[in-house]
């Protein structure tokens, strides 16, 4: 901008110094906020008319701008993976403190768990006990939502207990992105956290989706006709007149919207915390294929950096596993049963009578089977990028320039090497590695032998789904 003002404007008169000093304290806004911000001529913003020569401000911001730098404000690197996560799980008091014991927080975490606790998973496993001669409302009690809220109950108290160390997982986050200094390594690191950024976005979009979609389905089949509830549980007093009605539809909503959203924030905040230990993982290739040293004293300290962050990622990623597998095994198992329930009862449906809302039941239905199927591929997805990322490590040092090394140099390389032969891993209960094949096994394999059991329970009623 001062080049352009200097080419097209004429030559100043700066024989008389005296007037620049006077006109300084006139000038000095306006030039700050042209030469800085880089915008056109605001001469409002001066509340004087300015001289009509140009040139007065190029000399006036030319000898001012080395004194009055603009400090712009950094984002935090957190802040950019977990995105609009962060202000979702502050509202909710998921966010990871240092204190488990926050007043504030803790009330925030017991009002979701109260009411997925009270007008969810209780009174749909005390309605199992009167329908449970009826196969069908079993289906219908455990499938619809009797699961997810048990689930999300259990990921709730998991993640709140666990508050101290994830907190110290994202300290160990910012320090990673402090010390990238060279431009190829942040440009990864942003590329991981970007990936982080979309997937919570995709993955709250579709939760909130179903949720919207859910109660359109209710309203529109139940309310009119039966009043029915958003799901069927049972309450020690009348539920169809009003207000009883309302507040408890409304409390049932609030259940579902928390455990809807309690889910999704948990699986991708752990998805993130996965995403960023691949995105160091491969930094770490890269500075082992590009490994050279020119001193034996060079090696060693370089050599000893790798090691010490190669240990130091193995170490977040065991922490993220002893933190969650148990809870990722109860979780797996309950998406491998809610599969199985939903296909059944898409099949009775397409078995049944088809009323008016038929395709809006199985429309809301295939959308639910979608999202399960996400919650469980995004932990394969994650834990299958972990494993590959990990076990390219070892092809790494082989890559880099061992032959230029003495023997006994290329030796400590085989130490990196052996270590990276036991990839890292997010297990489900330590019985089974997150990966795509185990996400075939569930999706294919165990979803076909629950829906060969209920075909031979359909065909027993004499009913022909086809």
């Amino acid at each position: 901008m001062l080049d352009v003002y200097e080419r097209t404007s004429p030559k100043p008169n700066i024989s008389d110094m005296n007037l620049i000093n006077n006109e300084y304290g006139i000038m000095l806004a306006f030039v700050r906020a042209c030469a800085m911000k880089g915008t056109e001529l605001m001469i409002s913003d001066i509340g004087k008319e300015p001289p009509q020569n140009s040139s007065w401000y190029v000399l006036v911001a030319k000898a001012h701008m080395g004194k009055t730098p603009v400090e712009t404000k950094k984002r935090s690197h957190v802040d950019y993976a977990f995105g609009w996560n962060i202000y979702t799980m502050r509202v909710m008091g998921l966010w990871p403190e240092e204190k488990m014991i926050n007043p504030t927080e803790n009330l925030k975490v017991l009002t979701a768990v109260f009411f997925i606790f009270s007008f969810g998973s209780l009174p749909q496993t005390v309605n199992l006990f009167f329908v449970w001669g009826d196969f069908d409302l079993v289906v219908e009690n455990l499938a619809m939502d009797n699961v997810f809220c048990t689930i999300t109950i259990m990921k709730a108290i998991v993640f709140w207990l666990n508050g101290k160390t994830l907190k110290g997982l994202l300290n160990s986050m910012e320090e990673d992105r402090k010390e990238a200094t060279r431009e190829e390594d942040v440009k990864r690191m942003m590329m991981a956290a970007r990936n982080s950024r979309k997937i919570s976005i995709m993955v709250n979009i579709i939760s909130h989706s179903i949720f919207v979609i859910y109660i359109i389905m209710h309203l529109a089949t139940n309310y009119p006709n039966v009043r029915g509830l958003y799901y069927q549980s049972y309450f020690p007093w009348e539920t169809k007149p009003s207000p009883n009605y309302e507040l408890i539809f409304l409390g049932q909503m609030m259940s579902a919207y928390y455990s809807t959203l309690t889910s999704t924030l948990v699986d991708t905040f752990v998805a993130a915390l996965l995403l960023h230990v691949c995105g160091q993982l491969t930094n770490l290739k890269h500075e082992l294929i590009n490994f050279q040293s020119e001193t034996k004293k060079e090696f060693h300290r370089k050599l000893g950096r790798i090691v010490k962050k190669h240990d130091y990622l193995n170490e977040f990623t065991e922490t993220v596993e002893n933190c969650f597998n148990m809870m990722l095994l109860i979780q797996m198992f309950g998406c491998t049963v809610t599969l199985c329930l939903e296909s059944f009862q898409s099949l009775e449906s397409l078995a049944g009578e088809k009323d008016k809302y038929f395709l809006l039941e199985i429309g809301c239905t295939v959308f639910y089977v979608c999202y399960i199927l996400i919650q469980l591929y995004l932990y394969c997805y994650v834990g299958e990028k972990l494993l590959s990322e990990s076990t390219g490590i070892a092809d790494a040092a082989y890559e880099c320039e061992w032959f230029n090394l003495s023997p006994n140099e290329a030796k400590c390389l085989i130490l990196i090497m052996r270590r990276a032969r036991s990839p890292l891993r997010i297990t489900a209960g330590k019985f089974c590695s997150f990966n795509h094949e185990l996400f075939s096994e569930v999706r294919i394999r165990k979803c076909q032998r629950f829906t060969d059991l209920f075909k031979s329970q359909i065909n027993s009623k004499s009913i022909n789904p086809f």
